[in-house]
């Protein structure tokens, strides 16, 4: 086995529209938002404006929920943009606290922004006028969209991986963590846990050498890729090595090359029980990889996140 733990000290193509039952998310400060599996790129990355409010473009929120180009209206006068959608129609003026719904003057708890040539405003006034949800994960800095009321009895960061990976969480209480997989259960499915206690929040998925399921693996890149997005194409390609380490394994069954490479960083590093290939105070990441000894080899990856820092 060789892990890799992350340590987070702080915390264009054509538009997507979520089809029924996928949700739609947001990240701040990332160029780009998703529906389903799909990735569409923004001009104006989403913010925390100065209300402390995540502010998203109202014109890719409203693609992302289905209204057209031509249902999306501004008026340069007024400084209003409409949407309208389903028998609905949203109006919005910038600097403006008061919003339209269908002809009802309503309240917001912040103003619309036009910031980059585009409407800033918090999702949740328009997706719930469409008959969305709207969530906040915050160790994934993610606004989440859905047609779904979830169980928020669960942690965000659950409800969050059940996303990603299609499966439910459930929660082992004697071991006081949630995972995909309990205990003699069906281990086709690719095992995901989180804990969370007061000093650190801990995601760990599995990959495992022996099944070597492809499925697997995107998986993990894309929660890595979710949680620490400046270092993701790092980490992944650290993860694809792996993979190719499995792939070379099963035709010799030996790992000699990736042993070379551990003898080699570790005389490197002088780490003696594992090998560090990255490790930024500055920043915040520590990235270690170090083998168990067991073979065929697996994959642990692990992103904290500490608390109260």
């Amino acid at each position: 086995m060789f892990v890799v733990a992350m340590m987070v000290i702080s915390i264009p193509w054509l538009h997507a529209d979520a089809a029924e039952g996928e949700s739609i998310k947001f990240y701040l400060d990332r160029s780009y938002y998703e529906v389903g599996s799909s990735r569409t790129d923004v001009d104006v990355a989403p913010y925390v404006n100065s209300a402390n409010r995540t502010m998203v473009p109202l014109r890719f929120l409203g693609n992302a929920l289905g209204v057209s180009d031509d249902n999306i209206t501004w008026d340069s006068g007024s400084q209003t943009a409409t949407l309208k959608q389903g028998g609905k129609t949203l109006e919005f003026m910038v600097d403006s606290f008061s919003y339209v719904a269908d002809g009802q003057i309503k309240q917001m708890d912040t103003v619309p922004e036009l910031t980059g040539g585009r409407v800033m405003l918090p999702a949740r006034y328009v997706a719930e006028a469409f008959g969305y949800k709207v969530y906040w994960v915050q160790n994934a800095k993610a606004v989440m969209v859905t047609t779904k009321t979830l169980d928020t009895s669960k942690p965000m960061d659950v409800l969050l991986l059940e996303d990603l990976g299609g499966v439910p969480l459930r929660y082992n209480d004697g071991l006081d963590f949630w995972s995909t997989v309990a205990a003699g259960e069906d281990s086709s499915i690719m095992p995901v846990e989180f804990k969370n206690s007061s000093t650190e929040t801990r995601i760990t998925a599995f990959y495992d050498g022996t099944t070597h399921k492809e499925v697997d693996m995107p998986l993990i890149q894309k929660i890595v890729s979710v949680y620490v997005p400046d270092k993701a194409d790092e980490i992944n390609s650290l993860l694809q090595l792996g993979v190719n380490v499995f792939d070379d394994y099963k035709k010799t069954g030996e790992w000699n090359e990736w042993q070379q490479i551990l003898n080699k960083r570790q005389k490197e590093t002088r780490h003696p029980w594992g090998t560090s290939i990255y490790d930024s105070t500055s920043n915040g990441y520590r990235i270690i990889i170090f083998p168990s000894g067991t073979l065929p080899p697996d994959i642990q990856v692990s992103i904290i996140i500490l608390n109260n820092t």
